[in-house]
C-alpha cells in the first residue's frame, strides 16, 4: 500500500511546479511499481534525461524536479515504514480501515505532523453526529471527510484551504490541488478498498 502513496504524496507536494507533469510521467513509466522507493541507477538517468528534454523547452533545468528526483533516489525506506505505520495507528484510533484512509493519515503525518487533542475531541463529536444507519462506503468517506476539514482548520491560517484541499481531495478520491486535478483510484489504485483490519 505504501508504494501507492509515495508518489501521491510526492505529487502533491511538487503541485506548485511540475508535479501534475511529474506524476503523469512516473505513472506512464510504472516507477512506483518497478523500483519499490529504491530506483536503480538506470531510471534514474531516465530521470536526468527527462529533465534535461524539459530543460531545452524552458531554458533551465528545474531545480524543483532534480530535488525530486534525488529525493526518490536518496529517500530512506525506514522512514517511509515509520510513517505508514503511524498512519495505520491512526486509522485505528479514528475508525477507518481504506486505502484512502491510510493516504490521508500518511499526508497528515507529512504535512502536519500530528492531530492535535483538541482536534481528535473535535473529530470525535462530529463523528458522533454522523448518521451509523448509512453504507460502510459513505460512513467511511464521511468519517474521512471530517477528518480532512479538522485537521485543515487547525493548520496555520494562511494554509488552511491548502491543507483542506489536498485532504479533502484524498477523502473525496478527486480533486484539484494548485490546477493539478487527481484521481486516487484512476492514477494512483487508491479507493475505498478496506486494508486495516
Amino acid at each position: 500500500m505504501s508504494e501507492k502513496i509515495f508518489p501521491l504524496i510526492l505529487s502533491f507536494i511538487l503541485t506548485t511546479g511540475f508535479g501534475g507533469i511529474l506524476g503523469h510521467w512516473l505513472k506512464q513509466r510504472s516507477w512506483r511499481l518497478e523500483t519499490g522507493h529504491a530506483p536503480h541507477r538506470a531510471r534514474y538517468d531516465e530521470g536526468i534525461k527527462f529533465l534535461d528534454a524539459l530543460s531545452d523547452q524552458a531554458g533551465r533545468r528545474s531545480f524543483l524536479l532534480q530535488r525530486y528526483f534525488l529525493a526518490i533516489e536518496r529517500y530512506p525506506a525506514r522512514c517511509c515504514t515509520e510513517i505508514y505505520q503511524a498512519a495505520i495507528t491512526w486509522c485505528h484510533t479514528y475508525g477507518v480501515k481504506s486505502e484512502r484512509a491510510v493516504a490521508l493519515m500518511f499526508d497528515i503525518r507529512v504535512q502536519n505532523g500530528s492531530i492535535a487533542n483538541t482536534t481528535r475531541a473535535q473529530i470525535e463529536r462530529d463523528f458522533a453526529a454522523l448518521d451509523p444507519g448509512v453504507d460502510a462506503d459513505s460512513l467511511e468517506i464521511a468519517r474521512l471527510r471530517v477528518i480532512a476539514n479538522r485537521r485543515a482548520e487547525a493548520a496555520d491560517p494562511r494554509w488552511i484551504e491548502d491543507v483542506r484541499a489536498r485532504k479533502l481531495t484524498i477523502a473525496n478520491g478527486t480533486g484539484n490541488i494548485h490546477g493539478a486535478y487527481y484521481d486516487l483510484e484512476e492514477q494512483y489504485g487508491i479507493g475505498l478498498k478496506p486494508v486495516v483490519d
